[in-house]
């Protein structure tokens, strides 16, 4: 079997597509070596108990490098012709993924803690790590000590390791179900809305995955997931990712709807419960980043639309002006990512109730938004229910 990679931003595209022309790779790729030689050095200094911060930093600063900008001049996608071949690939990125968390124990310096986050996120964000279908108890174990690593920065306010912390999250949603369990625990909600969503067609029970799951009694006891529900801002970057890395995941298999995603269906609910019971005026950037991520399925325009129009008050000029601003926004945002801002389940005679009822008031400064904002959108609109306006 031959295995695609694409190695220069990420991996945007599922196997066996080449992008651009270059010779299969027999051997190990010369990025992956030079990784090798990395994890030889930091090896070295771990043997000779030479452990420093500053030669750990130049380390990383190299291994960061590498893995942003491959160094194989004009090659910017390769695969693997054997599985021999990928096998020796994953095995050294999980070592060098190994060393950088011992490294990050011993040192307890923030400065490596930083990168040793920026590196780690790009590792297992290779396609040799993330293919569909890999089998994942190759790296299970080096899975769990990223979330161990991930606990040290359950509280924190930098921007990299509140990312490592939600991509880590992520990734244990998917492949360590006790974990997907407690994630989807925290996205629980008092008032019933997923009957609004599409129920999941292969909905597992999480309660007996998690019996089978070899690392549940592990993460029984685990304090810090549970502290995860009081930092709110970080439950809210990792919904975000995580809306990001399934449609990622869904876009590679190409088979599979948003409705077949286990637990999709109460992240959903979870977003629009609190679109609708957190006031306007409070709604954080990481909030309004969350809400805007689930545009990755537009079909959801329409529920977020009806959430943030109800709960509009007609008597609040704020309230008003919020309202449609992060409509026309919602707008820009599908426009930008070329997808067709509304769909057939749009309901247009809804929207068209809201913006009437809001004219009517007969305030000038809500009239003046109402029809900047139809302006700004009404080229999207189908021609049909323009002419109902």
């Amino acid at each position: 079997m031959e295995y695609g990679v694409y190695t220069e931003k990420g991996i945007e595209l599922f196997t066996p597509i080449i992008l651009f022309c270059c010779s299969p790779v027999r051997e190990l790729p010369e990025e992956i070596q030079d990784l090798n030689n990395c994890l030889s050095q930091l090896e070295g200094y771990f043997e000779r108990n030479n452990v420093s911060d500053i030669v750990v930093l130049n380390v990383l600063t190299t291994v960061l490098g590498i893995l942003k900008n491959p160094k194989c001049s004009g090659l910017r996608s390769f695969f693997y012709m054997n599985e021999s071949t990928l096998g020796q690939s994953r095995k050294i990125l999980l070592s060098l993924c190994d060393c950088v968390l011992r490294l990050g124990y011993y040192l307890e310096n923030e400065s490596v803690d930083q990168m040793a986050c920026k590196m780690l996120r790009l590792v297992f964000s290779r396609k040799e790590l993330t293919m569909v279908d890999t089998d994942c108890s190759e790296y299970i174990p080096t899975l769990w000590k990223l979330m161990k690593f991930a606990s040290k920065f359950i509280n924190t306010n930098s921007e990299a390791q509140e990312k490592y912390v939600s991509f880590v999250l992520t990734l244990c949603y998917y492949k360590v179900p006790c974990i997907r369990y407690k994630l989807l625990t925290l996205c629980r909600t008092g008032n019933n809305l997923s009957g609004q969503v599409r129920k999941v067609k292969t909905d597992l029970s999480n309660r007996l995955l998690s019996q089978s799951d070899p690392f549940a009694k592990k993460i029984k006891n685990e304090e810090w997931l549970n502290k995860l529900a009081e930092n709110q801002n970080l439950l809210f970057n990792f919904i975000t990712i995580w809306m990001k890395y399934t449609n990622k995941l869904l876009t590679e298999i190409g088979y599979v709807s948003w409705s077949e995603v286990i637990g999709y269906d109460k992240i959903v609910s979870f977003v629009l419960h609190k679109l609708q019971a957190i006031d306007m005026v409070n709604y954080s950037t990481a909030f309004k980043i969350m809400v805007e991520s689930l545009l990755v399925n537009q079909g959801l325009l329409n529920m977020m639309m009806k959430t943030i129009f109800s709960k509009c008050s007609l008597y609040d000029i704020k309230s008003i002006d919020k309202t449609l601003e992060m409509f026309a926004w919602w707008i820009n945002i599908l426009i930008r990512n070329n997808k067709k801002p509304f769909t057939s389940g749009f309901d247009f005679e809804f929207f068209e109730k809201a913006i009437t009822t809001m004219l009517a008031m007969d305030f000038l400064y809500t009239s003046y938004k109402c029809l900047f904002m139809l302006y700004n959108i009404f080229q999207y609109i189908p021609g049909k229910s323009w002419c109902d306006f």
